[in-house]
């Protein structure tokens, strides 16, 4: 039932269950079970040495929890600027397991962090861009300062399969999301709330790149050339079997966000 705060502002290691051996050199540990906000931690070593300066704590456990209360331990702790976009407007639910390796002085914010998350069927909901992604599932590895990466992500977007890669960091440029899939026209036109698209129907298949920058600003653009989607409206504006050139970019991110929308489609254009 042991408590540790290794920093300030840090969220605090609960129901902490160790063995510990003192040595000269340092104190080691072992973790049978923990609770860092949220998540759950086992399976932990620790080394924490005695008479070195600074003293330097190095942690690695495995763990899981879920979606949300990763959200909340990445908003919380002090991992340096980079993640303040993930606000409120960020939502996710679903199990996942991680592996976790930290390093750190004691009192300061860490310099090692790396974190393997592998999502078991989890939604995310991507701010107020209003993009779901359900039945999230691979693993994501976050390094710190600001990297993610993944290479083979499957889930569910606009009801239909998505395929995933992500790469790039928040503190050079980016996150860069290259996906495919198949979506439905009733899915997309629920998200696009564009009035005179709201009999969109049927399906397509469609490549698309999501980046999102360090200030949360998010732009997808996306294309299909095997679209078999109906709009509803007559012809020549229904626009089967045409190629689709999209692209959605939200930048103002304030109390009333503001967005940009390009849409090219056969005869139409918005």
């Amino acid at each position: 039932e042991g408590r540790l705060r290794p920093a300030p502002r840090w969220p605090e290691l609960a129901q902490l269950e160790s063995t510990l051996w003192l040595e000269p050199e340092a104190v080691y540990g072992t973790v049978a079970g923990a609770s860092l906000q949220g998540l759950s931690l086992r399976e932990g070593r620790f080394t924490l040495p005695a008479g070195q300066e600074p003293r330097r704590l190095a942690l690695t456990a495995k763990g899981g929890g879920s979606g949300d209360a990763l959200l909340d331990f990445l908003r919380t702790a002090p991992l340096g600027s980079g993640l303040e976009f993930l606000n409120e407007d960020w939502e996710a639910a679903g199990p996942l397991a991680l592996d976790l390796d930290l390093g750190m002085v004691l009192g300061q914010a860490p310099d090692r962090l790396a974190v393997a998350t592998t999502l078991e069927g989890v939604g995310l909901a991507v701010g107020r861009s209003r993009l779901t992604l359900e039945d999230l599932r691979g693993t994501v590895t976050y390094a710190h300062p600001g990297a993610l990466s993944a290479q083979e992500l499957t889930g569910t977007l606009f009801d239909g399969p998505l395929r995933a890669a992500i790469t790039g960091s928040l503190e050079d440029g980016g996150l860069a999301f290259a996906s495919e899939g198949d979506l439905r026209g009733e899915a997309l036109t629920r998200w696009l709330r564009i009035p005179y698209l709201d009999g969109l129907a049927g399906a397509m298949s469609y490549t698309s790149d999501i980046r999102i920058e360090r200030s949360g600003a998010l732009e997808l653009s996306a294309r299909s050339e095997a679209v078999d989607l109906r709009t509803g409206l007559p012809a020549p504006l229904d626009a089967r079997d045409s190629v689709l050139d999209f692209r959605y970019q939200q930048t103002d991110l304030g109390e009333t966000p503001s967005a940009w929308l390009q849409l090219a489609w056969g005869g139409l254009a918005a």
